[in-house]
């Protein structure tokens, strides 16, 4: 039951900071070594933005302590190969 709240305000976090205004929708998938935020048709990809979405994604995880990240926020990977989506890839302990 407590995985399901984790999961909950996960999306809640990645729905506020990836999808405002240039995003159709947003997915999370949280395994146990992996959190994987998918974000649908994104108009921009613009670097800069982008590294400040993830780094607030990634404190606002830790500042309610939902998921503990094997590496910091710097070393997350993405997954650009997909036209429809970019993925959004956090390793966890």
């Amino acid at each position: 039951m407590a995985e399901y709240f984790t999961l909950e305000k996960i999306e809640q976090i990645a729905k506020k900071i990836f999808s405002p205004h240039n995003s159709k929708k947003i997915e999370v998938k949280l395994d146990t070594d992996l959190l994987t935020v998918r974000i649908f048709k994104k108009s921009i990809l613009n670097g800069w933005f982008s590294l400040i979405e993830i780094k607030r994604f990634y404190q606002e995880c830790e500042k309610y302590k939902l998921v503990s990240f094997l590496y910091s926020w710097e070393m997350t990977s993405l997954d650009l190969d997909n036209n429809e989506y970019i993925d959004v890839n956090f390793h966890l302990m």
